[in-house]
């Protein structure tokens, strides 16, 4: 799995009394639909704070790098597979099964059946070659993705369950390019859009949906009912125990860790180094997990 010191060393830190989040309450904050969140025994909570370092900015998870937007981001939109974070095997998810040939050139996924994105529109083979299509089209606009496409050449509709998606050249990384945010899978109108537009109310089949962004304060989403399609990964089945999930921009560090003692937030995302071993007592947990993909290129 690539990480990057940036990926790697971004922290969730959670009051343990706030709620048994480990069951995948949201729905992946990190690799593998980890939850990124405290694990003890208080009572489940409807509503979580969680505080952020940066505005994401754009909502879109198909064109953003920050670290803020994307753990946004996996709440909206679900990937066509998933990654264990633990021995980076390659699972079904949006896709029940998946398989590459020899070279590398070409890729295949059977879709399921049962998916929904929050428009109501349903997960078809069409819709995974109106999103491929328009992130090759989007090009440098959404620059991690580009990288997993590269030598892309098209997605091809098999039947009314099956697509393959084609390179130019053997592509060895897409199939973990795949499990990604970056590539997570926004509904047929939504990934028709202009960049500008999905930047502001991105559809996918997530549990979660956007409610309301409001730049350098807030991101809110809400959780679908109805939904039944989690990764195999994830521990908890079915709609999102937390029904509402607040994103508050908050820059200064200090703000974020007194915040998070006072009780005013659940959850902080970039906890100082400083600050860990402070945060490292029975009261709370830290936890720190590396993106799937390539988080940066050089190139």
């Amino acid at each position: 799995m690539n990480t990057s010191a940036r990926h790697a060393s971004a922290r969730w830190a959670a009051a343990l009394g706030v709620a048994a989040l480990g069951a995948g309450l949201l729905a992946g904050c990190a690799a593998g639909g980890d939850t990124g969140t405290g694990g003890g025994g208080g009572e489940a909570k409807d509503e979580l704070y969680i505080a952020v370092q940066d505005d994401p900015v754009c909502l879109d998870p198909q064109q953003v790098t920050l670290t803020t937007a994307l753990n946004i981001g996996r709440q909206i939109v679900d990937s066509l597979v998933d990654q264990n974070p633990e021995t980076g095997e390659i699972v079904p998810w949006l896709a029940k099964s998946f398989e590459a040939n020899d070279n590398l050139t070409a890729f295949t996924f059977t879709l399921r059946d049962d998916v929904t994105f929050s428009d109501d529109s349903a997960l078809t083979p069409q819709t995974v070659k109106t999103n491929f299509d328009a992130l090759a089209a989007l090009g440098k606009t959404a620059a991690l993705a580009s990288q997993y496409l590269a030598g892309y050449q098209g997605t091809e509709i098999v039947d009314d369950a099956t697509v393959t998606v084609t390179f130019a050249e053997p592509n060895a990384q897409f199939l973990q390019g795949a499990s990604t945010i970056t590539l997570g899978l926004l509904s047929d109108a939504s990934a028709a859009m202009t960049a500008d537009e999905r930047c502001q109310s991105p559809v996918g089949s997530g549990a979660f949906v956007v409610d309301s962004y409001t730049s350098n304060d807030a991101v809110v989403l809400t959780a679908r009912k109805g939904y039944g399609w989690g990764s195999a990964l994830r521990t908890h089945e079915g709609d999102a125990a937390v029904k509402k999930i607040t994103f508050a921009v908050t820059p200064e560090p200090g703000v974020r860790t007194g915040g998070l003692q006072t009780g005013e937030f659940d959850m902080i995302l970039d906890l100082p180094a400083a600050d860990e071993a402070r945060f490292g007592t029975d009261d709370y947990e830290i936890y720190a997990r590396a993106n799937p993909g390539i988080p940066h290129s050089l190139v």
